[in-house]
């Protein structure tokens, strides 16, 4: 699946640059003109011999000179894995659509994990990362900042849902509430390399 419009792209970067304008055609047609879908595997192609050969979400100067990726998170001796990971994604995906350095968006994985309706998570007990998602989902632009509940685990199960939930402010990331969070399974390399210009 892959190697078919691996190899054509190398065709095609080698012909770019001897001529750019050549490394278009295909046929009679123009498969670099807006809307042309070529067909196959053509777009993969183009989008592969395009593409640099290393991208790093972190690094400004792949991004146009922010960092879609924060801190990483310590989740101490607490099954909240799944927590930090969907705060993560969803805050790398809000610094990517905003164009903002990740690090200023900070939501409270307390929030998610612990708080959320009709929740009565534990440190013991983890969860999926599906339901960490549709929790993500469903309450999205309305999680706190991490200054309003920071990570403050309970692995000896002493404290009350109200304890672990002991707000300094109910305000949502500024960033975060512009919008709405989704999921979308990347189930290829193409499609991983398209999600990633968009």
């Amino acid at each position: 699946m892959f190697l078919g419009p691996y190899k054509a792209s190398q065709a095609v970067r080698n012909v770019w640059k001897q001529d750019p304008k050549k490394s278009c055609i295909a046929g009679n047609a123009n498969v670099c003109a807006p809307g042309e879908s070529g067909g196959g595997n053509t777009y993969s192609t183009l989008l592969i011999a395009t593409s640099p050969s290393a991208y790093d979400s972190a690094n400004p100067s792949d991004t146009g000179g922010f960092s879609c990726i924060g801190p990483a998170r310590d989740q101490l001796t607490c099954k909240t894995c799944t927590a930090m990971v969907a705060v993560a994604a969803a805050e790398a995906a809000v610094a990517c659509t905003l164009r903002i350095d990740a690090a200023t968006v900070r939501l409270s994985e307390q929030d998610e994990y612990f708080c959320g309706p009709n929740t009565r998570r534990t440190c013991e007990v983890g969860w999926t990362l599906s339901d960490a998602v549709k929790e993500l989902i469903s309450r999205g632009s309305k999680l706190v900042k991490q200054s309003c509940l920071p990570y403050q685990p309970d692995p000896d199960l002493v404290m009350t849902r109200a304890e672990l939930c002991r707000y300094k402010c109910k305000d949502a990331d500024p960033y975060a509430s512009q919008g709405s969070f989704d999921f979308i399974p990347i189930g290829s390399y193409s499609y991983a390399q398209r999600h990633i210009r968009q």
